[in-house]
């Protein structure tokens, strides 16, 4: 059995994770690992901002820095865990083991499988920040400057600036014109404005520089079917599924395609963020339908992220 001594030889200042698998109900894998990253203390904010890697199970935490971070927020439903590691993270760094340690189980009773209420809670958080202080965070990761860019524009799309954004994913398209992110973003607003030419046009800009731009493909394939171009929409989303199986959004799409009727914006799903490596495993019997898969069958087999 591993314990802590195989991995700490001083006492925990911060927070401590590892990667980890999903299984199902009978303890069966139904993902690849998971995976995060080592970061410098002074990036960890960052990179929470831009989207939570840490899972809440199977983390090590100073009491020291629980007590000061104030503990969990016991009137979150959602999210408290994410909620926790932003006040935990101007406190120390977070050390992170590149071993599958955890294993989480997924079932249909999951909180976390209530995506809406998930998202609405995680715009709740991100609004206790001023937009000046989630700026300075994300700028001071170590990335290419443009990947900070595009992650400021989701974060400020998820809070409902949308012109705010919609300037700056301007400006990542013109100082960097092969980067596909920046087209994505300035897709996602033409398709907030309900401008579906500009939208189509954004996400096959975003494919021609990406081929596998899993959100781009979706979003590109609703536009087609609202359109009437439904053998295109069909051939575009079997591909997808056929390596991103647990894609919701895709699976919900694909079966409305197949049962024919009303295809248009109030039904088919848009994807409002770039996926995961990984993909979260939620179930949705309507979507697994659509897909020809089966919840217990299905197998993520996205590439594991680095």
């Amino acid at each position: 059995m591993l314990t802590y001594s195989h991995f700490f030889s001083k006492p925990i200042r911060g927070l401590n994770s590892s990667s980890y698998r999903q299984i199902d109900h009978e303890g069966k894998g139904i993902s690849g690992i998971h995976r995060s990253r080592q970061v410098l203390p002074d990036e960890v904010s960052g990179y929470l901002f831009v989207r939570n890697q840490v899972p809440n199970s199977g983390v090590f935490v100073a009491r020291e820095a629980f007590l000061r971070a104030g503990g969990y927020n016991e009137n979150l439903k959602y999210a408290e865990g994410w909620d926790l590691f932003l006040r935990l993270a101007p406190l120390g760094g977070f050390a992170y083991i590149d071993l599958p340690l955890v294993l989480i189980r997924r079932h249909q009773l999951n909180l976390s499988r209530n995506v809406n209420n998930m998202l609405e809670s995680g715009k709740s958080i991100l609004s206790r920040y001023s937009i000046s202080q989630i700026t300075q965070a994300v700028k001071r990761r170590r990335l290419p400057p443009e990947v900070n860019q595009a992650d400021l524009v989701s974060i400020l799309y998820r809070l409902d600036k949308w012109n705010e954004g919609f300037l700056i994913s301007q400006e990542i398209v013109d100082a960097y014109p092969e980067y596909a992110e920046g087209y994505f973003l300035s897709g996602l607003f033409w398709l907030k404005c309900k401008d579906w030419p500009n939208a189509e046009k954004a996400f096959r800009q975003t494919l021609a520089l990406e081929a596998e731009h899993e959100a781009a493909t979706n979003n590109l394939v609703a536009l087609l079917a609202m359109r009437g171009s439904v053998m295109e929409a069909r051939r575009l989303l079997t591909g997808l599924l056929q390596y991103k199986p647990g894609y919701l959004d895709a699976g919900h799409n694909l079966a409305l395609i197949n049962q024919g009727g009303r295809l248009d914006a109030g039904v088919l799903k848009f994807t409002w963020r770039k996926l995961r490596p990984e993909l979260m495993r939620y179930w949705d019997d309507q979507a697994m339908k659509g897909s020809g898969e089966h919840p217990g069958s299905i197998l993520n087999l996205g590439k594991a992220g680095k």
